[in-house]
């Protein structure tokens, strides 16, 4: 918009504010600190996954592997769902495979099966096709 131009201003509408500064950081410097991924790894993850940008995705994607636990890797496999990050959904389908029963009784995991049917299917098919081979 022009009058952002004669203001000097520049309006993005479609990231955390809070995000801007350290994607804005990365995009200068190629580099994102671990305290930055521990408070911001997901936000970064879409942000990279919206601009198209490979290098952040794949940083933020392995730290949040690195993270991953029997109690959030529901959630990371709706995660990597959204933003298509293949080793955030692999990680998630292995540690959600070895621990299954629990997962299945899990909270989160009904709450997934109601909220996104479709990717609690996707888990499900993983989770069967990873235990009967």
């Amino acid at each position: 918009e022009r009058r952002e131009v004669d203001k000097g201003v520049l309006t993005v509408h479609d990231m955390n504010p809070d995000i801007f500064a350290p994607f804005l950081d990365f995009l200068y410097t190629a580099q994102v600190s671990n305290k930055v991924l521990e408070k911001n790894a997901s936000d970064l993850l879409a942000a990279a996954h919206m601009y198209s940008i490979p290098s952040l995705k794949s940083i933020c994607e392995g730290f949040i592997c690195q993270q991953m636990s029997r109690d959030n890797a529901v959630a990371m496999v709706e995660l990597a769902c959204k933003y298509d990050a293949v080793s955030i959904r692999e990680a998630a389908y292995d540690a959600v495979t070895m621990t299954y029963r629990d997962i299945l009784a899990c909270p989160n995991f009904k709450k997934l099966l109601e909220r996104e049917p479709r990717i609690a299917a996707d888990m499900l098919k993983e989770i069967l096709l990873r235990t009967t081979a």
